[in-house]
């Protein structure tokens, strides 16, 4: 009973009394590094805990009171929870898309859970965009990796009861704690288990057992001299991968989110550990690692192989043309210039099969760039074309400098210049506009157009290597956004298009700062 004692000890310090067991569980709901909704029976917002506003980068004046619709346009999203309300069950797994201005389109995952006493709703909210694009790069190697966090959210159930007495609030907290499906644990300022739920069992541990050791002895040795979490330093939210070691001294990949716990007057008292095993999705990365190598390197071998054929069935194709010409009647010539055409047509796709082998595999140094003085050198390069189209450029002074690899991104803007040109149309007063902005942490550049535009059938695969739309880019091969894509990724970024049909179209990427 020695683990249980430690809790009530915990929660003792918090205070005593029903109130106070409301707050120790408000400062267990700021811990959690999910945002969180609570709902009445009438889809009204009750509150919502920090991470929700960070996330949504809202506020509680504009959060309490409003309808969920309100909130978040997500569909789907009202009949989930209106489901939950007429059934009294759980819902967790549920995924749905949501599109933001700065970050394009965004997965989530919500979890919904209706308290039983009074008929509010939880609904716990994970953004996990990037595992669903592992997922869809992997072409759903992998499936689901990431566990329901019912568990987690249980735990909340009824941290609104207003009435709810502190010895009911302990128990229940405890029992849902044990029964979540990720590893829980809460350490002292010194870094000591002071509580941890019994999922720890899996790697082989007693929890009594590790109840006032250095949580750093169920890290494996690589671990053994790092600092104790930095979130009791400055009180700030954590996550960061590790190595566990199980009791047989095997070491299992996972997820640490960690947050600061503080008492009454805001000191902090310790650090609340949230640990999910990933060790097969990290081993279901290698392995697409593993194949985006192997496949690589089939394509540069492949496309290197075949212009050697490619040089001969041009040249003498063109000798046939030349030295036969006054042998061939009318149609011989025009089937050698098929020939010809086709033979282009096949050496260009395969040196763009090249370059987008190459990339990744042939790296540039890194240095800082002057992207004003690059868009400078690009435009002078197109300025015949811009001429010809009678096409106006305007390029936001200054743009910034940064660290990147020059020949990767000096593609990536001659590229999207080189088809707003292309795909101008017949606009009156032809335009392209080139700027930037700081968003999130990144340089946000964009390329505008007031041309054709794009339909919006067609904005998402359009980066697919060899697609192309309409009949204005036959001279094309139509890797040039699955380049440009493939650029911005190995530089930790990411490309989207806006556009409408007639209406021109702007290409938005990223770089890191």
């Amino acid at each position: 009973m020695r683990r249980k004692r430690v809790v009530v000890d915990e929660k003792s310090r918090v205070g005593g009394g029903a109130r106070d067991g409301r707050k120790y569980v408000d400062l267990i709901l700021s811990a959690i590094p999910s945002a969180l909704l609570v709902v009445d029976p009438n889809l009204k917002v009750i509150s919502a805990n920090m991470s929700y506003y960070q996330t949504f980068d809202t506020s509680r004046e504009r959060t309490e009171g409003r309808h969920i619709s309100q909130l978040l346009q997500i569909e789907g999203l009202q009949a989930r929870i209106e489901e939950v309300l007429r059934a009294g069950t759980s819902l967790s797994g549920l995924e749905f898309r949501y599109r933001t201005p700065s970050l394009g389109e965004r997965f989530l995952e919500i979890a919904i859970s209706r308290v039983q006493t009074q008929g509010e709703v939880l609904v716990l909210i994970d953004d996990v965009t990037e595992r669903k694009r592992g997922e869809e790069e992997a072409r759903r190697l992998t499936k689901e990796l990431r566990e329901s966090e019912v568990a987690v959210l249980n735990i909340l159930e009824d941290m609104h009861e207003a009435n709810m007495e502190l010895k009911e609030t302990k128990d229940y907290l405890e029992s849902l704690l044990e029964n979540a499906n990720d590893i829980i644990y809460t350490t002292d300022r010194e870094g000591k288990f002071k509580f941890i739920n019994r999922k720890i069992e899996d790697l082989g541990y007693k929890p009594e057992e590790l109840i006032g050791k250095p949580f750093l002895s169920i890290l494996s040795e690589k671990h053994k001299g790092m600092r104790f979490a930095k979130s009791i330093e400055d009180g700030a939210k954590r996550s960061y991968e590790v190595e566990m070691k199980d009791s047989r001294g095997n070491i299992r990949n996972a997820i640490f989110s960690t947050s600061p716990l503080r008492d009454q007057d805001g000191s902090i008292t310790g650090v609340l550990t949230i640990a999910r095993d990933i060790t097969e999705r990290k081993r279901a990365e290698e392995e697409l690692r593993r194949i985006n190598q192997e496949l690589e390197s089939f394509v540069y071998t492949v496309s290197h192989d075949l212009r050697t054929p490619l040089i001969s069935l041009q040249g003498f194709s063109s000798l046939l043309l030349k030295d036969y010409h006054d042998r061939l009647d009318e149609k011989g010539r025009d089937y050698l210039k098929r020939i010809q055409r086709n033979a282009s047509q096949m050496g260009r796709l395969i040196q763009d099969l090249l370059e987008l082998s190459r990339i990744g595999r042939v790296v540039h140094p890194l240095e800082d760039v002057d992207i004003s003085e690059l868009i400078d050198e690009i435009l002078k390069g197109l300025e015949l074309q811009l001429k010809e189209r009678n096409i106006e450029v305007n390029v936001q002074t200054p743009l910034p400098i940064i660290h990147c690899d020059r020949t990767r991104v000096a593609q990536v803007f001659e590229n999207l210049i080189s088809n707003a040109i292309k795909f101008m149309g017949e606009a009156p007063a032809p335009r392209i506009e080139i700027g930037w902005t700081r968003k999130d942490g990144t340089h946000q550049f964009y390329v505008k157009d007031n041309g054709a535009g794009i339909a919006k059938e067609d904005q998402e695969r359009i980066f697919g290597i060899f697609q192309r739309v309409g009949e204005v880019d036959a001279d094309g091969t139509g890797a040039g956004l699955a380049i440009v894509k493939k650029i911005i990724a190995s530089h930790n970024g990411h490309i989207w298009v806006e556009s409408e049909k007639g209406k021109g179209s702007t290409f938005y990427f990223t770089l890191p700062e």
